[in-house]
């Protein structure tokens, strides 16, 4: 997950609970936040409203100042492999002798 990704779904998630909070008396009943101070609710709705803004406002600056990615200085590029001219000294793939045919030394003469 990004941080884009995050911080969209955060503003998602403060925009849905503070639109709630701040229309509760018109989508919930009226005794579902009876026990609370309205005046907190609705300072809370407004809250989750500015925190929504806020992500989205993080996210907008984020794509529209986004970097491109540095490139790797020790990366080889593919392109500079094929001018190489060969040298055999420093075939590393295949051994001199089993190359030759000889024998390997392992006598203790």
């Amino acid at each position: 997950m990004t941080a884009t990704r995050f911080r969209t779904g955060l503003a998602a998630a403060w925009l849905c609970l503070g639109v709630c909070l701040l229309l509760r008396g018109i989508l919930f009943p009226a005794d579902v936040f009876a026990k609370y101070d309205a005046t907190r609710l609705t300072l809370g709705g407004w809250f989750a409203v500015a925190l929504a803004a806020w992500n989205g406002m993080r996210v907008y600056w984020m794509k529209s100042v986004g970097r491109a990615p540095t490139p790797n200085p020790l990366r080889q590029t593919r392109a500079g492999n094929g001018n190489r001219e060969y040298n055999p000294a420093f075939d590393f793939t295949t051994h001199p002798d089993q190359e030759m045919g000889g024998k390997p030394s392992t006598s203790t003469d």
